[in-house]
């Protein structure tokens, strides 16, 4: 008969508790890129406020932050450095005293911040980083990229290790291809990526699809993008908006089939993909009995003109909860 051997409780804390910090180590070393002096559930002190305000600056460097149309703050954040700029005094009504400066309300044009106790998104209980930069909106406003991107993605990583998880960029002058892979700090953490209305270029890429995980809004239309939509893009699980349209009009558009996996979202609303050029049939999964019965219910805006698509429609009889659906000049 073996023997058996008892291990005294008292030895196993012990040991759990020693071999606890290498195990989060190795969590750490393993997942997101880590932001200065930033936890969950901690607000953004010191140390993340200043890595905060050196990405905004860098950000607005590399993307011809000279020549914006509405740069209400930046300039003074550029001439006065970080230091010196989360220094200065806070007005007589701040958001809260502890509101760091990119916080305070018509500071920084296109800024917005996790609030403590109040969720960035209604599905969250509560913000994860009170006071880190949650949101960056700088819509219509002449962003460039006259490196092709990458200082300003290189930014746009370090904010979103503190929090970012909101790009919008539409209807800017920001050209070039798409970086094959965003910084990793993106992955499983962005929640939304506007970069529709631009003059970007080339493919789409496959690798988005398994960094994009929790990504909920998704706008490349309106750009010069071509070629087929990737397979694995079906990572995405989490997309409740998908555009890609209207990528004809100044390029060669998007081409190939409409992947079966679009159909198979659970969350997708609204799926445009209109003046492109693609072919074959739509996916019937489109409006299931399953994604119907998925929370929030099925797809609301299905926008399809001007594509090569054929086939027949009797499926759409199932789809309940369609507001508009745009098919006109098919086969074209």
């Amino acid at each position: 008969m073996a023997p058996r051997f008892g291990v005294p409780p008292a030895f196993l804390l012990l040991l759990l508790l020693a071999l606890d910090p290498l195990h989060r180590a190795s969590a750490q070393a393993a997942g997101r890129p880590s932001c200065p002096g930033l936890e969950s559930g901690s607000p953004c002190g010191e140390a993340c406020q200043a890595a905060v305000c050196g990405a905004l600056l860098d950000f607005y460097d590399a993307s011809g932050g000279a020549t914006w149309r509405d740069a209400a703050g930046w300039p003074d954040l550029a001439r006065q450095g970080c230091a010196a700029w989360l220094r200065a005094a806070a007005p007589a009504a701040p958001a809260a005293p502890a509101a760091p400066r990119y916080c305070w309300r018509g500071e920084l044009a296109g800024v917005a911040c996790c609030l403590p106790g109040r969720g960035e998104r209604p599905e969250d209980a509560a913000c994860p980083f009170p006071w880190s930069l949650s949101n960056l909106s700088l819509m219509n406003n002449n962003l460039t990229a006259p490196d092709g991107g990458a200082r300003a993605w290189a930014a746009l990583g370090r904010l979103a290790a503190c929090g970012l998880r909101s790009l919008v960029v539409q209807g800017n002058q920001i050209a070039g291809p798409l970086p094959a892979r965003l910084p990793r700090s993106v992955e499983g953490w962005l929640w939304e990526l506007d970069l529709s209305e631009n003059q970007i270029s080339g493919t789409l890429p496959p690798g988005w699809g398994a960094q994009l995980t929790q990504v909920r809004h998704l706008r490349l239309s309106r750009n010069r993008l071509e070629g087929p939509i990737p397979q694995a893009w079906g990572g995405m699980r989490r997309l409740e908006q998908l555009y890609l349209g209207s990528n004809r009009i100044q390029g060669r558009g998007i081409t190939g089939t409409i992947p079966a996996f679009i159909g198979a979202l659970p969350r997708l609303k609204h799926l445009n993909l209109r003046f492109n050029k693609l072919t074959g049939t739509l996916p019937p999964a489109l409006c299931d009995a399953a994604r119907l019965a998925a929370p929030g219910g099925g797809l609301e805006v299905l926008h399809v003109s001007s594509n090569r698509l054929v086939g027949t429609l009797e499926w759409m009889a199932g789809c309940e909860d369609l507001i508009t659906l745009d098919l006109g000049h098919l086969g074209t």
